[in-house]
């Protein structure tokens, strides 16, 4: 079977490094564009590229969650909690 080479001296691939190992600065075994092989161990992984993207994108969702979430509003004024244990707390002060 024929493989592709992922240079360490493509700029790409120049943060990559095998998480078993933990050798960088190697050259690994291409797989796909998100994937990467260790001639060392064997073990596949997701390239650094990809790891980032994945990071970024769950960053964004969580925003996106956080700004849709308007929190639990108190029935007695206009407090805001971020949680049902913080307006439980809260409602000890309309007691």
């Amino acid at each position: 079977m024929e493989h592709r080479v992922a240079s360490r001296f493509d700029e790409r691939y120049r943060n990559d490094r095998c998480p078993n190992c933990k050798l960088l600065n190697q050259n690994f075994i291409w797989i796909s564009d998100k994937e990467l092989g260790c001639y060392n161990c064997g073990l596949q992984f997701i390239t650094y590229e990809a790891r980032t993207a994945m990071k970024l994108s769950c960053r964004e969702m969580l925003k996106n969650q956080e700004q849709d979430f308007s929190g639990f509003q108190c029935s007695e004024c206009n407090f805001k909690a971020k949680s049902k244990a913080g307006l439980a707390a809260h409602m000890k002060v309309h007691r």
